[in-house]
């Protein structure tokens, strides 16, 4: 092809995300395998570590499995809200910025800072119920000849700025780092003499009890107070090597230094006392970074440390690292750069190491913050004080499990939590029930074996259960998570309450299951036979529990060693369907069905037989629409031309779905059926900047027709919107080559690649070729197959955007080529003559715009001389492409001009 231009609970597994790493040329990067280990007490949640060179946002439960992923491009520094919202900075080259997310990871919105100031990815993250908090940093330029010795007249000095934004993005707060703190602050290793200096570095920003700032400042070795109304800086506590402090230390003296320095993230515990993670590099050796929690009287202005806890397992940490306190009150410790071996700690209250997050690999990880989140799962910690009902209910959620005690004989602290997955490995004591319910309860106790210090019932809500057969589900146990077989449980079930109940305190991890699955359900004609088309015999099957598939076989009557076998996957509406297209005419073919569980088949399956109609070739004519222009609006009248009027027209219509193929899986595509006589379908409503593929086929009582020819169509861009297909519109027809692809770039994607797939006896080939793009926005092939249909998709590098949707085109030079729809004879032709584009028209348009390589609309000016508009494109150094015409009758064309 010619192409232009000890008692430790091991759970280590390692995992590489499928997504992308399957499908040749996606962007997606390996995510690094980690180990999880757990020896105690530890709090609810999931690990987020974010490594700086990683695109891929991962959620680690204990298993180490990654729970949930989203592409979001190179990105660090997670923070999660409550469990109810995930932040993270992320950028390119070119744009800086930081994303607030839904607990699923969805984004919501991104906050910029206001220019000139850029975001700094050390802190941004949700502030108050309506803001968010980002750190930024300016560069300025100063004369510090009269500042320091050997001053440059033109530095270059990073100053912090700190904004505060709502939601809706009106900053109302704003304060520079300049202004309150002076450069000649810096600690001694901080070279003033340079041409660019970071004097500050703010690396944490963390919202006081009030709703002041105390800032992280690691250039000073300062923590500093700032007042949230004024912008006042209320006091400096600064480590021994700062140049400025208000404190007097009681306490914490090592080797003559007295303190900390160069630290990461200053928080103030529910205690009222201040802890940090304390690198210590201005420190004597030997160095040992540590994590330390200082009391603190602002009246009096001294600091007594009371916890120093230096984890002999990592030693020195020269940059990064991260303390955040857990609601229980262990600690989650992460290092930064010397994560090549040890992630992070988690640490209970009286220091002992409870869960330690470990890099596998010989290269090093170093995220720049690991922290624990309450994200895709609910979580509720309590203390069991007396006797008495204890629901772990948490706002408008719940953990489903209720402990009703009856005799206590000292305080116990219980975590109760419900997730969304089932465990890695299911080993039973018994008989192995065929379904594991997607969900598992986990109940944990401190201290280590309290759980025996309190007795009474505990009560599992069926409530909380996904979807499950009526009456068809059992509990199953065991001690610890992770340890073991699971064992049946001995449970009451009362259908009134829709609760089980256990004769005693449970602990470790509690599922449920569907001990047999029944047979399924066929939806739509369930006659004992039935007439079908040969490409288009369609499957619709109800599934009675969540997370099972359906398993499909179907064998000609005449020829039962030949078995086709289809497992469907459970789609949102709680059915598996499936269009069989390769079944042969004037056969009676038998089926059969059973449900697939988390362990295996069921039992119990259900069989039907279909009877092929005779094919003949009258295929449905003049399908529209054509695809010289994009659709407008929320939905779209598709229409053809029956070849006669009685019968039936089935349908099949399909966004453009991505995936590993690149192209169109009709047998995933549900049959819609119409009358022939009507000879027209309705569809929507349409996602803007999306494409589309759809299909017809006409039958009767006694044939059937092939599948017509695939249409393609398209909707315009949304603003911004990267990787969208513009030219050619999907669908079309090319009658000459070389074919220029044409389609929307974006400042945060680096480089592009084009796959080309080709469609070969109605099957598209399962290794698209990758082409990486020379100039962004376009690509031209030469060496195409006459008569062939090409699908073809972008694929953006190092950006959550990652892959565009698939376009389709045919390539037909020779004369019996099908007629299509000329532009011409709509009225409509265009030409660049040196640059100026001309449109010839029949009518006056009312408004003219182009689309941008950016998918975005520019409004343009124009001169209308009765036969033809003259206009020059907006001035852009990235191109330009397409052009949208809305005529003085409300139509609207958009089509590609033959030049840039």
């Amino acid at each position: 092809m010619m192409i232009s231009r000890s008692n430790v609970r091991f759970g280590a597994i390692v995992f590489l995300l499928l997504a992308g790493l399957c499908v040749r040329g996606l962007a997606q990067r390996p995510v690094a395998p980690v180990g999880v280990e757990i020896r105690g007490f530890v709090e609810p949640g999931y690990f987020i570590a974010a490594p700086l060179q990683q695109d891929t946002l991962v959620v680690i439960d204990e298993y180490a499995r990654p729970l949930m992923h989203s592409r979001v491009g190179l990105h660090t520094n997670v923070a999660s809200a409550s469990g109810r919202y995930v932040t993270h900075f992320g950028g390119s080259r070119r744009e800086r910025y930081f994303v607030r997310r839904d607990g699923n990871l969805r984004a919501i919105d991104t906050f910029r800072l206001a220019p000139p100031a850029i975001a700094d990815f050390h802190e941004g993250k949700v502030w108050t119920d309506t803001s968010m908090i980002l750190l930024g940093f300016e560069e300025v330029t100063m004369d510090l000849t009269g500042v320091v010795p050997g001053g440059q007249p033109n530095a270059t000095v990073l100053v912090g700025v700190i904004e505060e934004q709502t939601f809706d993005g009106r900053v109302v707060f704003r304060w520079k780092s300049i202004d309150h703190i002076a450069l000649t602050e810096s600690t001694s290793d901080i070279d003033l003499t340079q041409n660019y200096i970071d004097y500050i570095h703010i690396n944490s920003i963390w919202r006081d009890t009030n709703g002041d700032l105390l800032v992280s400042c690691r250039h000073t070795d300062q923590v500093i107070r700032i007042d949230r109304t004024s912008g006042q800086v209320l006091w400096r506590l600064g480590g021994g090597a700062a140049k400025r402090n208000d404190f007097r230390f009681l306490n914490d003296t090592i080797g003559g230094f007295t303190g900390f320095s160069h630290q990461h993230t200053a928080l103030r515990t529910p205690r009222g006392t201040i802890m940090m993670f304390d690198n210590g590099n201005l420190k004597p050796e030997p160095r040992l970074s540590r994590v330390v929690e200082y009391e603190i009287n602002e009246v009096a202005r001294t600091v007594r440390a009371i916890r120093s806890i230096i984890p002999d397992s990592v030693g020195f940490v020269p940059s990064m690292g991260n303390v955040e306190e857990l609601p229980g009150g262990n600690i989650i410790v992460g290092y930064g750069s010397e994560s090549g071996r040890i992630l992070a700690h988690e640490i209970d209250r009286d220091g002992r190491i409870v869960a330690t997050v470990r890099n596998i690999t010989a290269a090093p990880i170093d995220p720049y913050r690991v922290v624990k989140a309450r994200v895709g799962m609910t979580a509720v910690i309590d203390t069991i004080t007396a006797t008495g009902s204890y629901n772990f209910v948490d706002a408008d959620s719940s953990t489903g499990v209720s402990i009703l005690v009856s005799k206590h004989t000292s305080n116990v602290i219980v975590a109760a939590e419900r997730h969304h997955t089932r465990p890695p490995v299911l080993t039973f004591s018994g008989r192995t029930p065929e379904h594991v319910l997607p969900m598992r309860w986990v109940l944990r106790y401190a201290p280590s074996g309290s759980a025996a210090s309190i007795e009474g019932t505990t009560q599992f809500d069926a409530g909380v259960l996904p979807r499950a057969p009526s009456g068809g589900v059992s509990l199953y146990g065991r001690d610890s998570v992770g340890g073991g077989p699971f064992v049946r449980l001995n449970a009451a079930y009362d259908s009134a309450t829709r609760r089980f109940t256990l004769a005693r305190v449970m602990r470790g991890e509690i599922i449920a299951a569907v001990d047999s699955l029944p047979a399924p359900l066929r939806l739509g004609n369930t006659e004992p036979t039935v007439r079908v088309s040969p490409d288009a015999a369609e499957v619709v099957l109800s599934m009675p529990a969540a997370d099972v598939h359906a398993e499909v076989s179907y064998w000609p009557l005449d020829a039962p060693d030949s078995v086709n076998r289809r497992v469907l996957r459970q789609r949102p509406d709680a059915t598996a369907a499936f269009v069989a297209n390769d079944l042969l005419p004037e056969r009676t073919y038998a089926w059969a069905a059973r449900l697939v569980g988390s362990t295996g088949a069921g039992a119990d399956s259900l069989s039907w037989h279909t009877r092929t109609l005779r094919r003949e070739e009258a295929l449905p004519g003049e399908l529209e629409p054509e695809a010289d222009v994009f659709i407008q609006g929320d939905s779209i009248r598709l229409s053809w031309k029956a070849p006669r009027p009685l019968g039936k027209i089935l349908v099949q219509v399909t966004p453009s779905v991505r995936g590993p193929i690149n192209g169109v899986d009709f047998t995933q595509v549900r049959l819609d059926t119409v009358d022939a006589a009507i000879e027209g379908y309705d569809y929507g409503p349409l996602e803007q900047g999306m494409t589309y593929f759809w299909r017809v086929l006409y039958l009767d009582t006694a044939s059937s027709s092939p599948w017509s020819p695939l249409m393609g169509f398209a909707t315009p861009p949304s603003d911004g919107q990267a990787l969208m297909p513009m030219g050619p519109i999907n669908g079309r027809t090319i009658t000459e080559l070389p074919v220029r692809l044409a389609f929307t770039t974006s400042p945060d994607i680096i480089d592009y690649e084009v796959q080309l797939s080709q469609l070969i006896m109605g099957r598209v080939i399962t290794s698209p070729i990758s082409v990486p793009v020379a100039d962004p926005g376009e690509i031209l092939f030469d060496d195409l197959t006459d008569g062939a249909t090409y699908f073809w998709r972008v694929i953006g590098k190092g950006s959550d955007l990652d892959t565009g949707h698939v376009a389709m085109f045919r390539v037909q030079r020779s004369t019996s080529a099908r007629t299509r729809t000329d532009p011409t004879a709509e009225g409509l032709t265009m030409e660049c003559i040196d640059g100026q584009l001309r449109i010839h028209c029949t009518e006056p348009p009312s408004h003219v715009d182009y689309f941008d390589m950016r998918g975005r609309m520019l409004s343009a000016t124009y001169l209308w001389d009765g036969q033809a508009i003259s206009c020059d494109p907006p001035p852009s150094t990235l191109g330009w492409f397409a052009v949208r015409l809305v005529l003085a009758d409300g139509s609207i064309r958009v089509a590609v001009p033959p030049c840039r």
